[in-house]
């Protein structure tokens, strides 16, 4: 068996996405993943438990990022709660065997929606001509 590269997992500096295009590309394959699923569906597959978490993780690291470099947009957007969801991103990443998959599925079916509104305005706008 060959040595793995593990360099190759991660794209060069040139190809990497900016925080605001990484929490939509996360957030959209959230949605993606559950469209017309139920939560029936939900607790039968583990496997989609554990994608939804990993990119809702990744998500909230992107977006942890965006805000301390943005701290306006908790102004800007005062519906969503920016500090919940990097809280969230710790509890994930530090205590993952006690995630409640429940929550993670209200938090993907019924609070991921308005985000990712908001960050596909955010990367519109960014990339305008003149922005």
């Amino acid at each position: 068996m060959s040595e793995l590269d593990i360099s190759t997992a991660f794209p060069k500096f040139e190809e990497k996405k900016s925080y605001e295009e990484l929490v939509l590309f996360h957030a959209g394959k959230v949605l993606d993943k559950i469209s017309h699923k139920t939560i029936s569906d939900w607790e039968d597959d583990e496997n989609l438990q554990d994608a939804v978490c990993m990119r809702l993780f990744a998500m909230a690291e992107a977006l942890k990022k965006y805000y301390a470099e943005h701290p306006e947009v908790h102004q800007e957007y005062q519906g969503i709660p920016w500090k919940e969801i990097i809280r969230f991103r710790d509890k994930v990443g530090h205590d993952y065997a006690n995630v409640l998959t429940r929550i993670v599925w209200e938090i993907a079916s019924e609070q991921l929606w308005p985000l990712y509104q908001i960050f596909s305005k955010i990367v519109s706008d960014k990339s305008r001509p003149g922005e």
